[in-house]
């Protein structure tokens, strides 16, 4: 049975009470949306929420003395797992078709501004800090940050009688009809993924997933039915990973505080006393910030209720790939505060790949309260799974001389949304859900490095969320109880690891939550995360949670 420490419920009765207090003084702050007799319309608003996560599931030993993957794991081993506030700021100006758009993310939790409770100095991963200290980068990532999302103009017009809309800056631009496999997807190769929002709220929809990046968008309606899009970008940023010895982090050497592979811990049999040996994370290869491109053809025919999609776009990967390099000379300090005397075999870095092309169709339909919709897309000379060491002498980078191992991949899926109407023991109801695969086409280069362990040739999967609507259960009060699963039913994608977010064969989670609307003015919400795969196939398996968050707009 899972039980609540008692610090959580005081931080419910804290933050109920609160709600309840500042919704019923029936004074509120209203966002400024001013519209100006010339057309001008000034929009400025500012979103806070809070929420708290605890853990409530006890630690696996076998998770929790897995080197490379359990930092996290020990860092955060009961209760409060993260105490956070967040102000999302949007500014926008517009002026008869032409405007400017910005949002700022702003947040700082309690829980990564303290001391870990990770006692394992032999396992600890970070190459900076002691086990009881969570390395800079993490508390930056996971602690508190202030953060530039949208920033970008955009105008509207007609050329030759063709209406036309260009957006330029930092914005999302997203093609195909990915509900929740956003890693899986056309919109894949168009902007990197919060994997942190991914695994911190398991049924987020892909659209929501994305991170914006620098581009110029132009749309174009060429004829009633027919409308044409195309983008470039010249900015490329990684995927937005759980930085290491984050409460969800499950790869403690990649990313946002990943310093170091543990190749013997301290008090292997054969080594000096306290001493361990270990590759030093060296400066990494990122992906190019040209060469990202893409292109949309859309044909909504009049007085149907299909819509048909076609594209083509090239990106630069924005998930690593690892190479191992023995005998190079580390850029750390040998000797850390963890390990005094610490054996140098070489170094690591992440690598991210280039120029993978993307080509895809898709479509959708509305047959009464259900809505349909699919595509179907293949990537050409794509980075696959690997395990890649670069042995003294090799040449190896991300683009003319890969390591990794590259190939084709076929990647298919198909979405509902069903939108139910009042019956006896409810008001509304809705089930939205997304069925995926990924399969393995052929090899291009280096198919020895293509890593069995961690990937197959084919993967499928499945996540879904069902909701009821019931409306003014008390004068002002509208509930919503929901149940999500998604479920890995078979293999492991031959070219992401973060399939249906956790990646795992045979492997899951579940969410029971109920969620809330007070006035139309505050939202909140509890939830329950259970993960279904044994601590053998995934190192989250023990880090069941429930999740607790108020939200209000002014």
């Amino acid at each position: 049975m899972t039980r609540l420490s008692t610090q959580t419920k005081r931080y419910l009765l804290a933050s109920t009470g609160a709600c309840l207090l500042l919704a019923g003084s029936g004074h509120y702050a209203k966002a400024i949306d001013y519209q100006f007799n010339n057309g001008v319309d000034i929009r400025f608003d500012n979103t806070v929420q809070y929420s708290l996560l605890e853990r409530v599931a006890p630690e696996s030993s076998q998770i929790a003395n897995s080197i490379n993957v359990n930092d996290g794991d020990n860092n955060l081993r009961s209760g409060i797992v993260s105490n956070r506030v967040d102000l999302l700021t949007k500014f926008d100006i517009s002026d008869n078709g032409y405007g400017f758009d910005t949002t700022i993310d702003s947040f700082y939790d309690a829980v990564y501004n303290q001391h870990t409770l990770n006692h394992s100095a032999d396992s600890y991963n970070a190459a900076t800090e002691p086990p009881y200290k969570f390395t800079s980068a993490t508390r930056t990532q996971s602690g508190r940050d202030v953060e530039l999302r949208n920033l970008f103009i955009y105008g509207s017009n007609s050329i030759g009688g063709v209406p036309i809309t260009v957006r330029v800056g930092r914005l999302v631009n997203l093609f195909g009809e990915s509900l929740f496999f956003a890693a899986n997807g056309i919109s894949y190769g168009q902007a990197p993924i919060d994997i942190q929002r991914a695994s911190s709220v398991p049924n987020t929809q892909a659209k929501d997933l994305f991170l914006p990046v620098g581009q110029a968008l132009i749309t174009a309606q060429l004829t009633d039915a027919f409308s044409l899009s195309a983008y470039y970008q010249f900015e490329w940023e990684r995927f937005k990973f759980n930085p290491a010895g984050s409460y969800f982090s499950t790869a403690d050497l990649i990313d946002q505080g990943g310093q170091r592979i543990i190749a013997e811990p301290a008090g292997t049999p054969g080594l000096p006393p306290n001493t361990g040996a270990y590759f030093y994370r060296t400066k990494d290869e990122s992906g190019a910030d040209t060469g990202q491109f893409g292109a949309a053809l859309h044909y909504d025919p009049e007085g149907t209720a299909y819509d048909f999609g076609l594209y083509a776009l090239q990106y630069n990967d924005s998930e690593p790939q690892v190479y191992v390099r023995p005998f190079a000379v580390p850029r750390f300090i040998v000797g850390t505060p963890g390990t005094p005397n610490a054996l140098a075999l070489g170094v690591y870095q992440t690598v991210y790949a280039d120029h993978i092309q993307i080509y895809g169709v898709s479509t959708s339909t509305t047959v009464g309260p259900l809505n349909v919709a699919g595509e179907v897309s293949a990537r050409l000379h794509e980075d696959l799974v690997s395990s890649v060491t670069v042995l003294p002498g090799q040449n190896a980078n991300n683009n003319k001389d890969p390591l990794y191992a590259t190939g084709n991949t076929l990647h298919y899926q198909v979405s509902e949304i069903y939108l139910g109407s009042k019956q006896k023991y409810w008001d509304g109801s809705s089930i939205v859900g997304e069925a995926a695969g990924d399969n393995l086409l052929g090899f291009d280069k280096n198919k020895a490095n293509f890593s069995r362990t961690t990937a197959n040739h084919m993967a499928i999967g499945l996540r879904t969320i069902a909701t009821l609507n019931y409306y003014q259960v008390v004068p002002g009060l509208d509930l919503n109880p929901s149940i999500g699963l998604g479920y890995n039913f078979m293999g492991k994608a031959p070219d992401t690891l973060g399939f249906n977010n956790t990646g795992i064969d045979r492997g899951g989670d579940i969410t029971f939550g109920i969620a809330g609307t007070y006035l139309n003015k505050w939202t909140g919400g509890i939830s329950y995360t259970y993960y279904i795969s044994p601590p053998g196939r995934d190192p989250r398996a023990d880090r069941d949670y429930v999740a607790l968050n108020v939200e209000r707009t002014f």
